[in-house]
């Protein structure tokens, strides 16, 4: 979600930028990156980049929050979807709208990125899974550990396809995830 600016110029230049910074992530470590590589890659002034941003920091924060941003979408969104169709949309976002949060979740991105994406998760897990759980569990220590272990493995497992470069297609992992999330959970997602 971009901010709603209406000076074309204004939006060109923060779309070269942003485009520079996919183009640098998606090879090379967030920290190696420099503001000068940002703005020799999206080919603009150095004024140009500091009028939109204050450094490569806000740069990052003002991505990350909108790339956030779009995942609390979808997964609002999908919130009352069956679980196929809750997998499916999610994967199929991250792999193309969402392209930007596959990059900061990386090994390359960022570890802001990745603590805020869990935590996102793990409200997730304690509104949409906890309560479908058949489990022993009765306090809340118990409550919290149940979600970091919940939250962490579906993060694992995000994580992990994203930094094996999305090999498997969001249907084939749509699959892969039907079978493997516990049978409770069928329609609950």
């Amino acid at each position: 979600m971009e901010p709603a600016y209406t000076d074309l110029r204004i939006l060109k230049t923060r779309k070269k930028i942003k485009q520079a910074f996919i183009t640098l992530i998606a090879s090379r470590s967030l920290e190696t990156i420099t503001a000068n590589d940002l703005i020799t890659t999206a080919k603009i002034s150095r004024g140009a980049f500091y009028r939109h941003f204050k450094d490569k920091e806000d740069l990052i924060l003002q991505l990350q929050t909108e790339a956030l941003a779009g995942v609390k979408q979808i997964l609002t969104l999908l919130q009352n979807s069956d679980k196929q169709t809750f997998f499916f949309q999610l994967l199929n976002y991250l792999q193309h709208e969402g392209y930007l949060l596959s990059l900061l979740i990386s090994t390359h991105g960022s570890n802001e990125t990745r603590a805020q994406l869990k935590y996102f998760i793990q409200q997730h897990a304690e509104s949409q899974i906890v309560p479908y759980i058949k489990t022993t569990v009765t306090t809340p220590i118990e409550k919290h550990y149940l979600i970091i272990y919940y939250s962490n493995a579906a993060f694992g497992v995000l994580e992990d396809w994203v930094n094996s470069g999305q090999k498997e297609t969001p249907a084939e992992m749509m699959l892969i995830l039907d079978k493997i999330v516990p049978l409770e959970f069928k329609n609950q997602i």
